[in-house]
């Protein structure tokens, strides 16, 4: 048997996830291109809001650079 349960918001995938558990069935969670890009402008936002937590290159080597004296 198969159920499709579209729309479910963020917060019931938890329980969503349990019941599966218990059932022992396959599931499979999606986001749609429109979540996904909202999902990245907010994770944008706060980037933009806490720039001093983030360190910026100007260029691939620097970073390389950088990543390897670690």
């Amino acid at each position: 048997m198969t159920i499709i349960i579209e729309n479910v918001k963020e917060e019931f995938l938890p329980a969503l996830k349990g019941l599966n558990k218990v059932m022992k069935a396959k599931m499979k969670a999606t986001k749609s291109r429109e979540e996904k890009i909202r999902e990245m402008e907010r994770e944008s936002e706060e980037m933009d809001k806490n720039k001093h937590l983030y360190k910026g290159y100007h260029n691939i080597n620097e970073m390389f650079k950088d990543i390897l004296n670690d």
